[in-house]
């Protein structure tokens, strides 16, 4: 049985002109029903992942190091005010110029790959999450998977296997997983 979603697990936030929506303390059964509804894929960053978690913990930090310098010069506060600092902040952090993005700030990278990412209807979106089920059904069969971290690590290979073949990520040599942005494939 699935857990429905309440109005009190998730809360919008306008940042950008973009309407984002941020879970709290929903199930997790809730939140993946919602996800799979719209064919999306949830990666979440299990903790022997390295990739991922490295660059994870880099943004937690970015984030998470100026706001805990913030709250502890102000001393007690309200919750909603941390919550306002770490909106700005987020927003701010998105407005910074980048190396990984050619010095382009994420949000006008993310801006100007909307018009390309409109080719990702629910149709093709459909096709995408039946192929990667597909290929993590295959690999489950084939490694004889017995675990929970298993089956999530076959479900991450098919998702970067999709990923790399379609031209959206590389890999590096370090092993760090960099995007490839749309534009840059346009340009080609």
């Amino acid at each position: 049985m699935v857990a429905a979603l309440s109005s009190a697990d998730v809360r919008y936030v306008r940042l950008d002109g973009a309407r984002h929506a941020i879970f709290r303390d929903a199930p997790e059964e809730a939140v993946d029903a919602v996800l799979a509804r719209h064919r999306v894929l949830p990666v979440n960053s299990p903790p022997h992942y390295r990739p991922y978690n490295d660059g994870i913990e880099c943004a937690v930090r970015e984030l998470k190091t100026p706001l805990v310098e913030k709250i502890l010069a102000r001393g007690l506060i309200a919750q909603s005010q941390v919550q306002t600092w770490a909106e700005v902040l987020a927003n701010e952090l998105n407005h910074r110029s980048r190396d990984c993005l050619d010095g382009q700030v994420a949000c006008r990278v993310f801006q100007d790959a909307k018009p390309a990412l409109k080719a990702y209807t629910l149709r093709k979106r459909k096709e995408i999450f039946d192929w990667i089920n597909e290929l993590t059904r295959r690999l489950i069969q084939v490694w004889a998977v017995h675990t929970q971290r298993q089956a999530e690590t076959a479900c991450r290979v098919a998702v970067e296997t999709w990923l790399q073949r379609n031209g959206v990520i590389t890999i590096t040599q370090n092993p760090k997983v960099l995007p490839v942005f749309l534009n840059k494939l346009a340009q080609n």
